[in-house]
């Protein structure tokens, strides 16, 4: 049988009659590189105050995240933000088992400028995947994008990032209408730049990102509830 990467299936075939409005988000335009300021669907000032339909206490990892699901466009927009303030780079992704080893991770990192309003400041995001309880790896063909980054009021990273449901890639982890482990961390960068080991500051949780359980149920029960 062919698989939905060799069919170019739409990856919402099997759960059209499930996903009722509120449960799936808007478009928006994205970039592999993003520096403070840009215009347009990019412009800070709209994403520190954009709306995302999830969001999910992470812990001591990072700060919650949060997401939108885009049918039409096959696609889900995550915004990260870092446990701390002097955090360089924070990252989230999806784990086979909850841990490092088999992870398809998404991260941002600063490049230049550590200041709150800082109109210097550059950001990058790096698809990456990881074998072993190792530094993950940089995938080849990077499927992730960066919309924007900045740091907020509490001079925490903060970055929206753009992916693929199913990127058909052998090193990512599609996005599924089942529950998954999403992990997340985020740490200092080093005297040169490069990330840092994340320490405590790691976190896991198994989600359905495709779907709002939580909400079916709820319509369920409302749903099967006798008015009379």
């Amino acid at each position: 049988f062919l698989g939905l990467c060799d069919m170019n299936l739409h990856p919402y075939a099997s759960f059209s009659l499930l996903l009722a409005p509120g449960l799936t988000g808007a478009s928006a335009a994205a970039t592999d590189v993003y520096t403070f300021p840009v215009t347009g669907d990019g412009d800070v000032e709209s994403w520190r105050a954009a709306s995302f339909e999830r969001v999910q206490d992470m812990g001591d990892g990072c700060g919650p995240l949060e997401w939108t699901l885009d049918p039409e466009r096959r696609k889900v927009r995550f915004r990260l933000t870092s446990a701390a303030p002097d955090d360089g780079w924070v990252a989230a992704g999806i784990s086979e088992n909850g841990g490092m080893k088999g992870a398809d991770l998404w991260a941002i990192r600063e490049l230049t400028g550590a200041g709150i309003f800082d109109d210097s400041a550059s950001f990058e995001s790096t698809d990456l995947f990881s074998t072993d309880f190792a530094l993950p790896e940089e995938d080849v063909l990077q499927n992730v994008e960066l919309i924007a980054a900045w740091r907020d009021e509490d001079g925490r990273l903060v970055g929206v990032i753009e992916r693929d449901l199913e990127t058909c890639d052998k090193d990512d982890i599609a996005v599924e209408a089942h529950k998954q482990h999403v992990v997340c961390a985020s740490g200092r960068l080093d005297g040169v730049g490069n990330v840092s080991y994340h320490g405590p500051n790691r976190h896991s949780e198994t989600i359905n990102l495709m779907l709002d359980e939580e909400l079916l149920m709820e319509r369920k029960f409302l749903v099967n509830v006798d008015l009379s």
